[in-house]
């Protein structure tokens, strides 16, 4: 089932997913194995700006409770790209918010990445790494996160992104008249459905998948718990260590077909607010 996506996704880049593995592929190309301790491997905590793009051609599988980030017509929009195209409410359209937008991870404080994964740097970059190991054993000490020891390929970890500071909101808002209840301006959060990934939660339930929850892909070789709640009811001040992206799908069309910029803005429990525009899309109305 397709859907059209205003996802709006708070990252520090999409969850990483290999293809599986080709039998006949030598063991000499293939990336090494490695022991996985935690299954969050970065913690983000997001003080400086995001950045939102739109995506189309997502695919939601109901049956698998897949939700798919590709497939025969997935493309994505950057800011200051544009498309002629219209897009409906069944197409899989997304707004992705990238939650922490740098241009450059060392002397980032806002990133702690797990110092062993970066053994092969050296210099600046190593010693950036080293002292950011103290604060990332301190976050996974705090949750449980110490006992995952996943035996996987190094391509193929986890790639698990925990933000440190809760949301407390998320709202949409829209630049034109989305409809005669929802004006230009207004908070357009009652219409729409966000996705994200509880990792905390798959900590505690050992790391497995909470049940009812989703997933990116079929045969992702580490657990996922993706969450399906209605925007306005969300309640993120309540969930601890999520995902950094987040996916909001659009469940109401407008009234009017138009070209729509939506404007996102993230509220934490600490009172940082960081807002990004998405580049403008085509929608098609309910009344043409």
């Amino acid at each position: 089932m397709k859907k059209l996506f205003l996802t709006v996704c708070i990252f520090l880049g999409l969850n990483a997913c290999s293809d599986d593995v080709n039998p006949n592929t030598p063991e000499s190309v293939l990336a090494p194995m490695k022991t996985f301790k935690s299954y969050i491997q970065t913690f983000v905590n997001c003080k400086k700006k995001m950045a939102v793009s739109v995506v189309v051609g997502v695919e939601i599988d109901e049956t698998k409770k897949i939700f798919g980030l590709s497939g025969p017509s997935y493309d994505r929009l950057l800011a200051g790209e544009t498309n002629p195209d219209v897009f409906s409410v069944s197409d899989g359209m997304m707004l992705e918010i990238l939650g922490h937008w740098q241009d450059s991870v060392f002397n980032d404080t806002c990133i702690i990445f797990d110092a062993d994964t970066s053994s092969a740097l050296d210099g600046e970059g190593r010693t950036y790494y080293i002292e950011t190991k103290t604060k990332y054993d301190y976050y996974t000490a705090l949750i449980g996160d110490t006992s995952y020891n996943a035996q996987l390929r190094g391509d193929e970890g986890p790639n698990a992104r925990a933000i440190i500071t809760p949301l407390n909101s998320i709202t949409i808002v829209a630049d034109r008249n989305f409809s005669s209840d929802y004006p230009a301006g207004s908070d357009l959060s009652p219409l729409f459905t966000v996705y994200f990934d509880d990792l905390y939660s798959t900590v505690k339930n050992g790391y497995k998948p909470v049940e009812g929850t989703y997933r990116f892909y079929e045969n992702l070789p580490y657990p996922q718990s993706i969450v399906k709640v209605k925007l306005s009811e969300a309640n993120f001040a309540g969930r601890p260590f999520i995902g950094v992206e987040w996916y909001c799908l659009l469940d109401v069309a407008p009234e009017k077909t138009d070209t729509y910029t939506f404007r996102v803005k993230s509220t934490f429990i600490d009172g940082t607010v960081l807002e990004a525009t998405a580049p403008p899309i085509n929608i098609k109305g309910v009344n043409g």
